[in-house]
């Protein structure tokens, strides 16, 4: 009886690993987060029937890239804190956008959104 256990343990862990995509280490998404939305948001990532729904039949490539910068400071007395907020869209020939949108506070991002719509 242990030994079936055993099997459809087994069994269970190799179909579960099937399923699980590897996720990119942080450290490379921090050295080039361009990089890392170019290569894991294109439209190849979508399912088919997401594609077909949305009438997909090529890849995009980029027609316009556009970048919002904005920075927000507060100044008390001798104390100053910037808050700062990076938008960046690439607008695909293919009807999708691509974006990332990063904020920071004193020069230091630390929240990273990556999209694909």
């Amino acid at each position: 009886m242990k030994f079936i256990g055993y099997c459809l343990s087994a069994a269970l862990v190799s179909v579960l690993t099937g399923c699980a995509t590897p996720q990119p280490l942080v450290k490379d998404v921090l050295a080039d987060p361009e990089a890392h939305l170019t290569a894991s948001f294109t439209e190849a990532k979508l399912s088919d029937s997401v594609r077909a729904a949305l009438g997909i039949k090529t890849p995009g490539s980029v027609k316009r890239k556009i970048r919002i910068d904005t920075v927000m400071t507060n100044i008390d007395g001798d104390n100053k804190q910037s808050f700062e907020k990076k938008n960046t869209y690439y607008v695909l020939d293919n009807g999708l956008v691509r974006s990332m949108v990063q904020t920071g506070n004193n020069g230091i991002f630390s929240f990273t959104e990556f999209d694909l719509t």
